[in-house]
């Protein structure tokens, strides 16, 4: 999605959010990936009044600064059914992610 299509976030969504992540042990979003749903979402979104799968607010932050997005996990996913995400083989480091 281009820069200028992505939503810009209130400042006050963004002070709550950055609160929530000053919580966190490791200050990291990290998603939530459900299997059975072919469905990947952020739990912490949920606690600023968005939705919990609403990628592009968090690529919006990520645009404008705010945050800093890094690889979470790899997975193998079938290019016919991009929306299974139960494969038999997973590429995964527990210690580096």
């Amino acid at each position: 999605m281009p820069e200028s299509d992505l939503p810009r976030p209130s400042t006050s969504k963004v002070v709550q959010l950055i609160q929530e992540v000053q919580k966190l042990k490791d200050r990291t979003i990290i998603p939530f990936i459900d299997y059975n749903e072919g469905r990947i979402f952020y739990p912490i979104l949920s606690k600023i009044g968005e939705i919990q799968d609403y990628v592009p607010y968090l690529d919006g932050l990520v645009c404008d600064g705010i945050l800093e997005k890094r690889i979470y996990e790899k997975l193998i996913v079938c290019p016919i059914h991009l929306d299974t995400f139960s494969s038999s083989v997973r590429l995964y480091c527990p210690k580096c992610h």
